[in-house]
């Protein structure tokens, strides 16, 4: 499994636990969507400065700041 789905696997829960939106599968599932486009393109559709991702992106290796450069570049590592 590549980083970008153990980003997806560390983001779902939190997500879920936290906003009582994301229960709607349709909606996680859009949502999870605009997080697979922030880091395949260059088209920011989710805010990388939710605690969500960044605990997410902790979780998966990250270090320093969460930007959307530094995310893309983690989740492109194999």
């Amino acid at each position: 499994m590549g980083k970008k789905e153990e980003f997806i696997d560390a983001v779902r829960p939190k997500i879920v636990a936290k906003y009582d939106w994301a229960k709607d599968a349709g909606r996680l599932e859009r949502f999870l969507t605009a997080i697979r486009v922030t880091i395949e393109t260059d088209s920011n559709q989710v805010d990388v400065g939710g605690a969500s991702l960044v605990e997410a992106y902790r979780e998966i290796g990250g270090k320093g700041k969460l930007t959307y450069k530094a995310l893309r570049a983690l989740c492109r590592e194999a």
